[in-house]
């Protein structure tokens, strides 16, 4: 059966209350279909946190279908976030800034099939990314293929009612053994800067994804020491697809 593991940390000095990406893992257990999704709040705008993790949840548990065309959905996600925040006593420069609404990026996996393989799916917007593995090689990644590529401004989905979101998409085959990693921009920052430089960044983050918190945050705080990681909020998110694992069929 797959496995799913994520690692989340704040920025270097803040506490895990200030993290504003968000993930979200779950399996249906009729079908046996994976949902799991990456989401990142931009920090200037206001409670990015927690239309992140909205975000996540609703795709995860099904509630939300981003690329369909259909709008309502997130319609109704941006009037939940709305609710939760309009009672919060505020500042006035506070209230300006809620006004404008949160901005988050995000990258969205279905993962479904048999024990023999299946088909998988992805959506996102911004520069939250995925990576299709097959054993440590690289077999796509989506929607970046280079560092280059990032924006320095990327697309992001705004709580506002009727503002726009157009999602990139992309699908593909899946074997016994291949693994999906999820992240969010800092991390894939150097993922990608680390394979244009001809190091082998699959291995070592397919290991850290298996290892305990205390390990990943020490990792990550080597590399941002040495500039290597942007001292921004991590996540790793990762679903293992074993080999010869039994899986409902869908």
């Amino acid at each position: 059966m797959p496995t799913c593991r994520a690692h989340a940390l704040p920025k270097a000095g803040s506490s895990i209350r200030e993290y504003e990406d968000a993930w979200a893992c779950q399996e249906d257990p009729a079908s046996g279909t994976w949902r799991l999704a990456v989401a990142d709040g931009a920090t200037e705008s206001s409670f990015a946190g927690l239309w992140a993790t909205m975000l996540v949840q609703a795709y995860a548990q099904g509630q939300w279908q981003p690329g369909t065309g259909n709008r309502a959905d997130l319609e109704d996600l941006r009037r939940l976030w709305q609710g939760a925040v309009s009672d919060r006593p505020l500042p006035w420069y506070a209230e300006e800034k809620l006004r404008a609404g949160a901005y988050a990026t995000f990258v969205g996996l279905e993962v479904g099939g048999a024990a023999g393989g299946g088909r998988w799916h992805a959506v996102a917007i911004g520069d939250s990314c995925l990576f299709h593995l097959r054993g440590a090689r690289l077999v796509r990644s989506f929607p970046f293929r280079a560092e280059g590529d990032l924006p320095l401004r990327p697309q992001a989905i705004c709580s506002g009612l009727g503002a726009e979101a157009l999602f990139a998409e992309t699908e593909g085959d899946w074997r016994p053994g291949d693994s999906f990693l999820l992240m969010s921009d800092a991390l894939a920052h150097w993922c990608l800067g680390k394979a244009e430089r001809r190091g082998r960044p699959f291995p070592t983050l397919l290991r850290l994804a298996d290892a305990g918190p205390r390990e990943f945050a020490r990792w990550a705080a080597v590399r941002r020491r040495t500039g290597q990681l942007r001292n921004d909020d991590v996540t790793l998110l990762a679903l293992k697809c074993r080999e010869a694992a039994p899986w409902r069929r869908s």
